[in-house]
């Protein structure tokens, strides 16, 4: 995959959490060995790194999930199957695990993930609020038995959906549809701007790289077919 940096600037006010602390990193993603506080990060823009992870179920259905109500920064937005900052000394890898297992309360293996895009660049400006990460995203085929075992941890999550891939690479309007369709009792156009911002920031580019990725795979497995993904 390519380092190109997505970038998205939104207005909307974004209130910090200043307990945690992030092993920060220099612009090429080489770590500093300092650790400094969630809100200094975000409000001065320090370069830090995370990691995103897309579930897919044997229907080949993506997982979203929308953020606990509670949370300081963007409650209720619909996000990616996990996302997580990597903690002081973890690994890409370590931190998919364990978001996986706070968030959803599912143990899996290394060997589940596989490596779909990173790490990249990720800069997101909202207002005094400036997130700039290295960023990795991994896929996990989850078959049914996990499926089952999906439950929320820790109150980082309140919902989750089950999204057709089909329905996920048209772009993030056709996306909100998808989930609004799955919501038939709620509308989308209510949630906050802050959810909505995040909706279309995250969703959209993790999309995108997921895409890109299958586009790239099937063109190495089918060399001789014009067959892709759609971008």
């Amino acid at each position: 995959m390519d380092l190109s940096t997505t970038t998205a600037t939104i207005t909307s006010p974004v209130p910090f959490t200043p307990q945690e602390h992030f092993d920060i990193v220099d612009q090429h993603n080489n770590r500093i060995f300092k650790l400094v506080p969630r809100n200094v990060v975000h409000s001065k823009g320090i370069w830090h790194r995370s990691v995103g992870v897309l579930l897919i179920n044997d229907k080949q259905e993506l997982l979203v999930q929308q953020r606990s109500a509670s949370k300081n920064i963007w409650p209720n937005a619909w996000d990616i199957s996990v996302a997580e900052h990597l903690q002081p000394g973890e690994s890409y890898l370590d931190a998919a695990k364990r978001g996986v297992s706070e968030e959803l309360g599912i143990s899996l293996e290394p060997k589940d993930f596989i490596r779909v895009a990173g790490p990249h660049k990720s800069i997101t400006e909202i207002e005094s609020y400036i997130d700039k990460e290295w960023a990795e995203l991994y896929r996990v085929s989850l078959p049914d038995h996990l499926v089952k075992n999906i439950q929320f941890c820790d109150g980082e999550v309140q919902n989750t959906l089950w999204i057709p891939l089909k329905d996920c690479f048209n772009g993030i309007q056709h996306t909100r549809q998808t989930i609004q369709a799955l919501l038939p009792n709620r509308s989308l156009e209510q949630e906050s701007p802050s959810s909505m911002a995040l909706t279309t920031t995250w969703l959209d580019k993790e999309l995108k790289l997921f895409s890109q990725y299958l586009t790239n795979l099937d063109a190495k497995l089918n060399p001789d077919t014009e067959k892709h993904f759609p971008q």
